[in-house]
């Protein structure tokens, strides 16, 4: 058994190292750190006035949104975000979220539907305005800060 005293001791004159990963890194290492890419091309636009719907349904286990990163080319776009809609997980398409461990990936534990039919939105996940996005149709758009990092 090692002595925790010693241990310091041999780290502070460099005869021991400790190898110390970040959370993204050790989540990719684990298997455990997905991504998840969503596309309304030129043969699927979103129409003028129209809504659409990408759901991720969880379980018990807990999910973290590290990044959001919203590309677009319009003149404006509204983004709101709901917690616990009702929705048919029969229409629409379901997605895969990607790994990016492809050696030893885990299967997620989240669910990701696009276009789905909501019956109820559900609550704001927050109890703020929306968000808009101002831009171009002719030049492509492009916000990260959509969402603070770690929600």
């Amino acid at each position: 058994m090692i002595n925790f005293t010693q241990l310091i001791k041999k780290l502070l004159r460099g005869e021991r190292a400790v190898t110390v990963a970040g959370y993204p890194e050790q989540n990719v290492k684990n298997g455990l750190q997905y991504y998840t890419r969503i596309v309304y091309p030129l043969l699927n636009p979103i129409g003028a006035g129209e809504s659409k719907s990408i759901i991720f349904k969880t379980t018990s286990k807990k999910v973290l949104v590290k990044v959001r990163i919203v590309h677009y080319a319009a003149e404006e776009v509204k983004l709101e975000l709901f917690s616990s809609p009702t929705f048919d997980d029969q229409t629409g398409v379901q997605l895969t979220p990607d790994n990016y461990n492809g050696v030893n990936p885990i299967t997620p534990t989240v669910q990701v539907y696009k276009d789905s039919t909501v019956s109820v939105d559900g609550s704001p996940l927050d109890n703020s305005d929306p968000e808009h996005y101002f831009g171009s149709n002719a030049n492509a758009q492009r916000n990260g800060n959509s969402i603070p990092e770690g929600r």
